[in-house]
């Protein structure tokens, strides 16, 4: 990255130093503005550089719902697979998910799929290394920003009405003859125009320039560095359309250069060497580094100087997405003639991908291939996103290519054939597994659930939209302490979770989520349940469904922030730790507490060790899985160890406290998770001394629901 010579100076600790006096002093001397700047400026300068980070991750955030909606617009099935598992065998699940390599080629959706999941993933990439340059010079990164969310969680950035990409670019300012005249940044389905939207986001500053009248860029976009009239009071609302996400970074580097009379860069002054950085892609969980050659966050040990680290980042942000990093435009006013970009540093492992995410068959056994990896290795690792985007516009023009929209056109309802991928290995599944409900009641549930012509249908989409808000509404709560505690795991299940409610949405409806309806707030001291008929407290609110509130629809994993609310077959232990975020009732943050100060923050005394909370049970918020509600089709794998239950009871002053229940409980391989929710409501109520219902049938809405991955 930074040149033969270079490289090689800076193994002594004489040159680094000799390096950091260039890199402050001498980064722009073809431009005076950047050298000798009044230290009067200060803090108006990192006023500046808060409202560009916190922009540079709101950009970032922006594009993964809008790139994910229509992804999972794109028609297909799965199967739902694990290492030594055939709870699934022959079965399959609307939507469609990445493709591996065989000896066939890829179906033109596979194709298109493989190619925006590989931009999704990217986008992800970039979040985290935005966020990690936030925290670096001090600004925690809001992932709630108002520029995106209202207070309520829903989305007010995408609409029919809504034409600008944040800090980027008013499309109603591009010229009548663009391609991009005319666009609106909506959430819609994998089509013509949508990929347009794409591309728009995606290019780079001399196809935005030329797409926009010469007289209008000049005024409002493509600012040049320090701000004009920007003061220590401006903040991000404050800042200027860039035109191009490449140039907003070009202007955050630019502002980090600044050198002032007393020899100091803006960055030596806002640095914070102890800073949260955070990595999913080149650390734990990943068990290879998936970027082996690319900085993810910023190392104060490496032998690479923090402030290169940060241009390494920018130049993998701009590289992967307009397919021109900045280092070129850097290397233009630098002395150091020496820098150059290698293009292929900023591509994955397909090799190290495969290893983090193997694929398996129905039948529990590894393939010799990754989907994942192939959506993201090769040929599409090889291309930046407007590229890939470019090459997607091509294929969605094949005959063959079909979203559900498209589907639902003509076909008015669901057939059990539609759920079975192989009639012989369903049947082995059915005698496997009889506690299972057949591909013919999912069917009849799917149908039930959208009624053509009837108000159901509206209330049904809106629920449906509502979960897919509220899915992505627990991922970036926890994504919020992410980056200010350290020990919060990131919420990939979650992640995932969202993008199996976006699929049975479109796949329902054959229409994109409506991310503008907010889910429904929480009211305060509310003893929540996760599913279908088992609340704890008679003054739960009941729903149509006689299921989990709509408040409390999330995916898995660190969603769930309360008590009693944990739904899928994700064990986590009584005394925490585990791969859980959340916050207590009371309000006491769990996030990031290692087992040993938390196991007494949920009340009552300390639970025995190595046991687990059970589902619609857990003792306390972050101490269980999510997926609520309950998947019909849900089981446990394999047992990590016996679950403890707990009854909640209400205090004076409104909160709840967790009470164990003995004696423990043990679950197997195989049970439906529902069914051990179901044991555990039962044991609740028996320690009560009350009536224990009978149990009901699987509704409509967990019929429908896949099972978490």
């Amino acid at each position: 990255m930074l040149g033969p010579l270079t490289t090689f100076l800076a193994k002594t600790h004489f040159v680094r130093s000799l390096k950091t006096l260039f890199m402050n002093k001498y980064l722009f001397t073809d431009n005076p503005i950047f050298i000798n700047r009044d230290i009067s400026n200060i803090p108006a300068d990192k006023a500046a550089v808060n409202a560009m980070v916190q922009a540079a991750v709101n950009v970032e955030l922006f594009t993964i719902p809008l790139y994910m909606t229509s992804l999972y617009s794109i028609h297909g099935m799965h199967q739902i697979n694990g290492a030594g598992n055939n709870f699934y065998q022959g079965r399959l699940w609307p939507g469609l998910t990445t493709t591996r390599k065989t000896e066939t080629s890829l179906s033109t959706n596979q194709d298109v799929f493989n190619k925006v999941f590989s931009v999704f993933i990217a986008e992800m990439l970039h979040l985290q290394l935005a966020s990690n340059i936030s925290t670096a010079v001090g600004h925690a990164p809001c992932f709630t920003s108002p520029l995106l969310q209202n207070a309520d969680h829903s989305w007010n950035c995408y609409g029919d009405d809504k034409t600008i990409i944040p800090h980027v670019i008013d499309l109603k300012d591009v010229k009548k003859d663009s391609e991009f005249y005319g666009l609106k940044v909506k959430l819609d389905s994998m089509n013509s125009t949508q990929v347009k939207l794409f591309l728009a986001i995606e290019e780079t500053e001399a196809n935005a320039e030329r797409n926009v009248d010469p007289a209008i860029w000049k005024k409002k976009y493509s600012p040049t560095v320090p701000y004009a009239n920007w003061t220590d009071k401006s903040t991000e609302a404050d800042l200027p359309l860039f035109g191009t996400i490449g140039h907003m970074y070009m202007c955050l580097w630019e502002y980090l250069s600044l050198t002032y009379t007393d020899g100091q860069s803006l960055w030596d002054k806002m640095y914070d060497a102890k800073s949260i950085q955070q990595d999913i892609f080149n650390g734990p969980p990943s068990s290879a580094p998936q970027y082996p050659k690319m900085s993810v966050k910023i190392e104060p040990t490496s032998n690479k100087h923090p402030l290169m680290q940060v241009m390494d980042m920018i130049n993998g942000i701009t590289d992967q997405g307009e397919g021109s990093g900045v280092v070129g435009q850097i290397q233009r006013r630098l002395k150091l003639q020496t820098l150059r970009a290698v293009q292929g540093q900023y591509q994955p492992s397909e090799e190290n991908v495969a290893a983090d995410y193997p694929s398996y068959s129905d039948t529990g056994k590894q393939l010799s291939t990754s989907a994942d990896a192939t959506a993201r290795g090769g040929v599409n690792g090889g291309m930046d996103h407007f590229e890939i985007f470019q090459a997607v516009q091509l294929l969605i023009k094949k005959p063959d290519f079909l979203t559900w929209d498209m589907w639902h056109k003509t076909h008015k309802s669901w057939a059990a054939t539609d759920l079975i991928k192989n009639k012989a290995d369903y049947e082995i599944n059915l005698k496997n597994y009889p506690q299972l409900p057949t591909a013919e009641q999912i069917a009849k549930a799917m149908n039930n659930l959208t009624p053509v012509g009837k108000p159901a249908w509206e209330s049904n989409f809106k629920l449906f939209s509502q979960i897919a808000t509220g899915s992505i509404t627990g991922m970036t709560q926890v994504l919020n302490d992410y980056w200010k505690t350290t020990g919060t795991n990131f919420p990939m299940p979650a992640m995932s979770g969202t993008g199996d409610r976006m699929s049975i949405c479109w796949a329902l409806f054959g229409k994109a989520p409506n991310l503008a309806l907010a889910p429904p707030a929480k009211k305060a001291n509310t003893l929540y349940h996760a599913c279908q008929g088992m609340a704890l407290d008679s003054n739960t609110p009941v729903q149509e469904w006689g299921c989990a509130s709509p408040t409390i629809y999330h995916t898995c994993i660190g969603s769930n922030d309360c008590r009693s609310e944990g739904g899928c077959g994700f064990v986590q232990s009584t005394q925490g730790g585990g791969s859980c975020g959340g916050s207590g009732c009371g309000g006491k943050s769990l996030r990031g507490v290692q087992a040993t100060a938390a196991k007494n923050l949920c009340g009552g005394p300390t639970p025995p060790a190595n046991t687990y909370g059970a589902p619609a049970d857990n003792k306390c918020g972050s101490f269980g899985g999510c997926a609520v509600p309950i998947s019909a089709s849900q089981m446990y794998p394999d047992p990590k160890g016996p679950m403890e239950f707990f009854d909640f009871v209400k205090q004076a002053d409104g909160t709840w406290k967790s009470v164990p229940l003995s004696p423990t409980y043990d679950y197997k391989k195989g049970q439906l998770v529902h069914d051990v929710a179901w044991d555990a409501y039962t044991a609740v109520l028996q320690h009560r001394k009350q009536r224990v219902p009978v149990k009901p049938a699987p509704n409509d809405i967990r019929l429908a629901f896949p099972p978490s991955t």
